[in-house]
């Protein structure tokens, strides 16, 4: 299967935008310039809430891992969010603290009412 994403815009009360990146396929060294630049371009355009959604991921590599940490260490753990993550990625997210770093949520509209308290 090959990695594509697909990106959708929600305005969500009085929070703002949000993009949500759908993403399919594997997360590897392949596809991690796609979604370094994709992220990367919406932070440049000062588009900071992004929802990664995990549902149609098929593997994440350690390569994935180290990208994911990477961004939200440029921009902050404020920035982004993971939605539907299989519970074998969750266990690994886990092992690695990377909850910490990145906040994660089974749903969408819980995502997007985080933002909402801060």
């Amino acid at each position: 299967m090959e990695f594509s994403i697909k990106i959708e815009e929600y305005k969500w009360k009085d929070v703002g935008v949000i993009n949500v990146l759908r993403l399919t396929g594997p997360l590897d060294q392949k596809s991690l310039p796609v979604l370094d630049n994709t992220v990367k371009t919406l932070f440049q355009k000062k588009m900071y809430k992004v929802v990664l959604d995990l549902a149609q991921v098929t593997s994440i590599s350690s390569s994935g891992i180290g990208l994911l940490i990477n961004l939200t260490q440029n921009e902050g753990n404020e920035s982004l969010r993971l939605i539907c993550v299989n519970q074998r990625f969750k266990a690994l997210f886990d092992l690695l603290s990377l909850g910490e770093r990145i906040l994660i949520f089974p749903y969408e509209s819980e995502a997007f009412g985080s933002w909402e308290k801060h």
